[in-house]
């Protein structure tokens, strides 16, 4: 279906309508690349990866890490073919046995409520 979708440019998803908008909890984190970039240089890529894909149980883990203590650290000690994940202690594991300590000042992590009027839905079609 990807092939399909690349060929014909079209997307093969579905927008469904709700009846009346309701409120979804999203919780949004912004890296500050102004500041992580200086600081981090090489590293500044994996990191912007990692928190822009937080998921939002552990953005908020970070947000109360990063309120309590003004920083939060992360080891960079393996590669992964996914997205890089967090242990309680906010690591992250990604290739060079590196530690970069991630301050308040370099993300912006905030929870809001957002009016949603639907949702998209992707199809699967398998082919026997």
């Amino acid at each position: 279906m990807t092939s399909h979708s690349d060929a014909s440019n079209e997307s093969l998803v579905a927008y469904e309508s709700y009846d009346e908008p309701r409120l979804k909890k999203v919780v949004k984190v912004t890296p500050d690349k102004k500041v992580i970039g200086p600081v981090l240089k090489g590293d500044a890529k994996a990191v912007y990866d990692y928190l822009e894909h937080l998921s939002e149980e552990k953005a908020i883990s970070l947000k109360e890490q990063l309120e309590a203590t003004g920083y939060a650290p992360i080891f960079f000690t393996s590669f992964a073919d996914t997205l890089p994940s967090v242990s309680s202690e906010s690591a992250i594991k990604l290739e060079g046995g590196k530690e970069v300590v991630i301050k308040k000042d370099m993300v912006s992590i905030a929870a809001k409520e957002e009016k949603v009027s639907g949702k998209l839905s992707f199809f699967l079609i398998c082919i026997y």
